[in-house]
């Protein structure tokens, strides 16, 4: 599936459903954005209409985030959140 259609999904998902967090699903991991050194790496854990919150974790401590937009991540990555946001609508449904 193309990177446009697979952001097509997720925002409409969040329209009708609202933004969520990986905690708001229980996922048992955040997907990973990039990793930035040894113990260093970006996880997507808020989701938006229009972008992610990135947080940014060193040896498991949360040292800051940043807000990407869906159209800058790698399809991988896209692949992941879309999971999580069919789980977040199943969860809205019930």
């Amino acid at each position: 599936m193309k990177k446009a259609n697979i952001i097509k999904k997720i925002k409409t998902i969040i329209e009708d459903y609202g933004g969520f967090t990986t905690a708001d699903v229980e996922a048992t991991s955040s997907p990973v954005i990039k990793t930035l050194g040894k113990d260093t790496c970006m996880l997507a854990e808020r989701f938006y209409l229009h972008k992610v919150e990135a947080v940014i974790y060193v040896h498991e401590n949360e040292t800051g985030s940043d807000f990407i937009k869906y159209e800058d991540l790698k399809a991988d990555v896209l692949n992941e959140i879309l999971e999580l946001a069919e789980q977040h609508k199943e969860l809205q449904e019930d």
